[in-house]
């Protein structure tokens, strides 16, 4: 969020409501994410590089990472 509000006014408040909808979105809809390591899912947060990687369990959902897209699709593996 730093970076976004030091480059654009407004820019982190965005990317902040870009990733609460994401969240809330695979929150109704958990199957929606791609399935990248054994059971973690990952979603593309909309219009900014970033991904969230989650894990379903049975009354909620583990939100791992929120990575960039330069890290690669496994660089979270072992945070």
């Amino acid at each position: 969020m730093e970076y976004y509000g030091s480059h654009k006014e407004s820019l982190d408040q965005r990317f902040l409501m870009a990733l609460n909808a994401a969240i809330s979105l695979i929150q109704g809809f958990p199957g929606l994410g791609a399935h990248v390591h054994k059971r973690y899912r990952r979603f593309i947060v909309h219009r900014f590089p970033y991904s969230i990687i989650y894990r379903e369990h049975s009354e909620f959902l583990r939100v791992v990472a929120v990575i960039h897209h330069k890290l690669g699709s496994e660089g979270w593996i072992g945070r």
